[in-house]
């Protein structure tokens, strides 16, 4: 139990002075104000006779002064500093009376003093009483805080107090460089995480159009401390980004005595098999739950891992799954998605193939195979699929005809386990750990028996997934994110916690009920998607009927990736979208690709495979020729998806992954940049427009064209017909432009007839690109916010051909990064901004 003192009260001492010394210290104190008192008192009497002294007996100022300043003139003086010395001893006995009960007997403090008050009053409400405390060096120790944090709460006169014994009632300290860099030190400060889980607003388009175009998250990140005068606990905590108000609720802070400790309780993992079973038994009643999100749902893995029941464990391989299966009737398996790591004695070969039809030992698997079959059996399944014994690991072919299938595998599962927690084939599933049957107290200081705390019930939901999954090593790779955004229903085995997610709600251990995904309204007239600003002015049309309806009949779709995936499939077939509808379309894939680009793969040649399963999804409702990872779509539409930029560019990799025009050819993080910047509005997106035609698009595998989602490919090009300017580093001639570095990713773009442009380059990579032969082409225009024009480019470099095997034609260029500018201008629209000739390129 914890005893909270107020932010008000008269603070406890540095530990450093002791009761004896601060009783000697005001004891001076009233001596001196005594002192200074009988001084002046003395002062004034003298100076009063001394002033009569030498006036004439019978002048008129004599008997002035003598009217007015008589005998008890004398004793008023006296009066007025006695009964300020009295009243100045009996405060400060009270106060010392005060300050030994709760040193001496440990009794809490008032929460506010009368002078306290006084001071917050006649500041208007910006300053606060805080002496010191908690200056003692090993205040953070046994803390767990990251050095972040203890430099900032270092830093704080709130927490920590002042010499001069006031502080400013608001303080702003930075903290870290950015919210993902917070979000890795969630598994060793406690109170990061507490702050991250407050997250409470959504970023403002004025955020999204700022000067330096970064994400909200990407802002730098301070700690808010604040003082509030009526609250019982009047001290509060909250993050801000950048120079924005805050997004993130606050966090009450208290200061006390520890009477008590919730300890918790150990625990073992395979104890949550049967909160599984609970999360499995639910779901399967829920409507999006209960089919399968694959296109094919009676699709069985071509094998699996027949592992029998808890009192009868077999274990062996299925050749045939769909006849070899023991029990034909039951066709449920569990997979398992983990990350690849370490050495793994037991893998399917063309060697052992036979052998494991016959029987697998289970001392020879990996702690992550291993407790997938234990979990497996503790669920009532006979059968598991893992992929590196179900795969033929040294057969090309056998890879080739089975990756492409991985979508359809775990669309199909009846559950799937994730070892989100585990680095690697060895970190296993089934872990002990420990549970607090009630909230707890997190330290953030102390002294003696005095601490500074947040006090906080169980984690969110959404906390514990924004920090035991998002965070975990089994979400940085790439292909966990189609596994995850697949599967029906998932389990994660985090570090600390047990966590499920399906098509309808995530939940935890501490709410195993579980929290539905949050929701957006569409709007709709006439079967056709229309602009919300549209649909609110005319008051009529109805909800987009989503696969992402509520149980109670709500039309509304989900956010975040999940709901990204429900749209697509949603809108049905391409050839009958409306602009706006192609618009969210390209910007829905997006949202899924930008997600995906960031995981890891230890094949770059992945890169598209790893994502086939989502594509097929989408492609079979769309009916989409599926390109390299862009949609076939008319219009504007395919030079949109170009657009795309690097958000942190490296390298280039070594490896042939995709055509240079692809998101799937650069290595790092991908986003749709004119989408980004257009991203809460689709009354900007309505502006787009593009200047240029693609002629033709086509990718090939061993010489054969191929567009569909599971198809391998080894080439391809687009043909496009725009307004094309050619950089040389010379005199400018009509039609052509320089790129010259004006101040960093910042370029003047200009060519004859006064053509001038100031644009952005942002690089593909971070290699230098040499040579005079440089052009950029335009492909798209639109008007953003507040009326300004945006137009967007891509910057191309001649087709490298110092290897014969890498020989094309002299109008063959490669992608080397994008441009970017805005026109500020309110007259000039875009479709009036004047461009150089029409050229055809042929980018590959």
């Amino acid at each position: 139990m914890l005893i909270p003192s107020g932010a008000l009260a008269l603070p406890r001492l540095v530990p450093q002075i002791s009761l004896l010394a601060y009783f000697t210290f005001m004891t001076l104190v009233m001596l001196l104000v005594l002192s200074l008192s009988l001084a002046a008192c003395l002062s004034f009497w003298a100076f009063h006779f001394l002033l009569l002294d030498s006036l004439p007996p019978s002048s008129t100022a004599r008997k002035i002064l003598v009217a007015i300043f008589g005998t008890p003139f004398f004793l008023t003086p006296l009066i007025i500093i006695a009964l300020t010395v009295s009243a100045t001893t009996v405060v400060t006995v009270l106060a010392l009376a005060r300050i030994g009960r709760e040193v001496i007997g440990g009794q809490a403090l008032a929460p506010a003093s009368t002078i306290s008050r006084l001071i917050h009053a006649s500041s208007r409400g910006m300053l606060v009483i805080r002496t010191p405390r908690f200056w003692n060096a090993d205040r953070f120790s046994d803390s767990g805080l990251c050095k972040s944090c203890q430099r900032a709460i270092s830093a704080s006169s709130l927490l920590l107090g002042s010499r001069l014994g006031l502080a400013k009632t608001r303080e702003r300290i930075a903290l870290y460089d950015s919210i993902p860099e917070m979000q890795r030190n969630w598994r060793h400060c406690h109170f990061c995480e507490t702050l991250l889980g407050q997250k409470d607003e959504l970023p403002s388009i004025a955020s999204l159009m700022a000067p330096d175009h970064r994400r909200p998250d990407d802002s730098q990140v301070f700690l808010q401390l604040e003082y509030r005068q009526n609250e019982p606990h009047s001290m509060f905590a909250s993050l801000v980004l950048g120079d924005s108000s805050a997004v993130y609720a606050p966090t009450r802070i208290g200061e006390g005595t520890m009477q008590t400790w919730n300890e918790g309780r150990d625990i073992v993992d395979v104890q949550g098999i049967s909160m599984a079973k609970f999360w499995i038994s639910r779901c399967l009643k829920h409507p999006m739950c209960g089919t399968s999100t694959s296109l094919n749902p009676a699709y069985l893995p071509s094998r699996l891992l027949y592992v029998g029941k808890p009192n009868v464990p077999v274990f062996r391989l299925l050749v045939n799954a769909a006849v070899d299966r023991p029990d034909v009737v039951d066709d449920r398996y569990i997979a398992l998605s983990h990350c690849w790591g370490g050495n793994i004695a037991c893998q399917l070969t063309t060697n052992n193939y036979t052998s494991m039809a016959v029987h697998i030992q289970e001392r020879t698997l990996p702690k992550n195979f291993l407790d997938a079959v234990l979990i497996t059996r503790g669920l009532g399944i006979q059968y598991l699929w893992i992929d590196s014994l179900c795969i033929v690991q040294d057969s090309v072919l056998d890879w080739e005809s089975e990756s492409p299938m991985m979508g359809h595998i775990f669309a199909n599962a009846y559950c799937v386990i994730a070892a989100t927690a585990s680095k690697n084939s060895h970190g296993g599933c089934l872990r002990a750990r420990r549970v607090r049957d009630r909230p707890d107290r997190r330290d953030l200081m102390r002294s003696g028996s005095k601490y500074c705390y947040t006090s906080r019930s169980y984690p969110s939901v959404r906390t514990l997934f924004e920090t035991r999954v998002e965070q975990a090593p089994l979400t940085q790779r790439a292909w966990a994110f189609q596994e995850r955004l697949l599967a029906r229903r998932l389990v994660h085995f985090a570090s600390d916690t047990l966590l499920f997610e399906c098509n309808t709600l995530q939940a935890s251990e501490h709410d195993p009920e579980g929290v539905r995904y949050a929701t957006e309204e569409y709007g709709v007239r006439g079967g056709k998607l229309v602009d919300q600003l549209e649909l609110s002015l005319s008051r009529i049309g109805q909800k987009l009927d989503l696969r992402g309806v509520g149980d109670g009949g709500d039309f509304l779709a989900r956010r975040g990736i999940r709901g990204a995936l429900d749209f697509l499939q949603s809108l049905g077939l391409a050839a009958l979208h409306n602009k706006l509808e192609r618009i969210e379309f390209v910007k829905k894939w997006f949202d899924i690709v930008t997600a995906y680009s960031e995981r890891a793969l230890t094949r770059e040649t992945d890169k598209l495979i790893a994502l086939s399963g989502v594509a097929e999804l989408v492609q079979e409702r769309a009916r989409l020729p599926y390109l390299a990872g862009l949609w076939h779509l008319e219009g504007f539409a395919l030079p949109l998806q170009l657009l795309w930029r690097v958000k942190r560019p490296v390298r280039r990799q070594p490896l042939y992954c995709a055509p240079s025009w692809s998101w799937a050819s650069a290595q790092g993080q991908v986003e749709l940049l004119p989408l980004k910047h257009l991203a809460l509005t689709t009354a900007g997106t309505e502006s787009l427009e593009s200047p240029a035609e693609v002629v033709s698009i086509s990718v090939s595998w061993r010489g054969s064209s191929v567009a569909s989602a599971r198809s391998l490919l080894d080439a391809g090009m687009v043909v496009i017909r725009a307004p094309t300017w050619e950089a040389r580093n010379g005199n400018p001639r009509s039609g052509s432009m320089n790129l010259y570095k004006t101040h960093p990713r910042a370029y003047r773009m200009s060519g004859g007839g006064g053509i001038q442009r100031n644009v952005r380059y942002l690089p593909d990579t971070n290699d230098p690109i040499g040579g005079n032969n440089l052009i950029a082409i335009t492909l798209i225009t639109a008007r953003g916010p507040e009326g300004v024009g945006l137009e967007y480019g891509l910057v191309l470099t001649p087709k490298s051909r110092d290897k014969p095997e890498t020989r094309g034609s002299s109008d063959e260029y490669e992608r080397v990064g994008m441009w970017w500018r805005v026109e500020n201008n309110e007259q000039a629209r875009p479709p009036e901004l004047t461009l150089p000739a029409l050229r055809t390129i042929v980018v590959v």
